[in-house]
């Protein structure tokens, strides 16, 4: 009966696997990487799954890549990481990013991703309440906040833990979450 159980368990696992977008299996949500915004730390083709219970009792922090809806509002969810809490002064500026002043050391955006369009995008933001200011790691190729300004807390969906499934087999496993002083 165990093996019966747990054939069924891999069974799942792996129809969800290759299941559509936005698919919710053992309570967390997969999903399928379709741009290359998020790279290095996702790749197009990444499947990715996220716990959309995970902030029911944890602080969003800085660090943490989120699921949240489009502010396009066309039903799809997009992926950011989050750079700019409430309260602070979130600047980018000639492909470097400030938070209060203060440079902000990203150890997972490669200096190849902000080389182009991202020397052009100097914008300030004071982070409301309730929102946040996100971006892509791939900042050359990422419509993020700014672009479309922050987000707001209801807009995010989930918090992004693992890649699941991947062409190359050796990204697949915990994403790890950089955490800031």
């Amino acid at each position: 009966m165990k093996i019966i159980f747990i054939i069924a368990g891999f069974l799942l696992f792996i129809s969800a696997a290759l299941a559509e977008d936005q698919t919710i299996a053992f309570g967390y949500l997969l999903n399928t990487i379709a741009h290359n915004d998020m790279e290095p730390t996702l790749a197009k083709g990444d499947r990715i799954a996220s716990d959309p219970t995970y902030y029911e009792n944890k602080a969003i922090e800085r660090g943490d890549i989120v699921l949240f809806h489009s502010p396009k509002n066309d039903g799809t969810l997009w992926v950011k990481r989050i750079i700019g809490l409430p309260g602070e002064l979130a600047e980018s500026k000639k492909g470097m990013v400030f938070v209060n002043g203060e440079i902000l050391k990203e150890s997972y955006v490669e200096e190849a991703y902000t080389k182009g369009i991202s020397q052009a995008l100097n914008k300030k933001y004071t982070v409301s309440t309730h929102h946040y200011y996100v971006l892509g790691d791939n900042r050359d190729n990422s419509m993020d906040s700014r672009l479309i300004g922050t987000i707001n807390k209801q807009s995010i969906v989930a918090k992004v833990v693992s890649i699941y499934l991947s062409p190359n087999l050796l990204r697949i496993g915990e994403l790890d979450g950089v955490k800031y002083p």
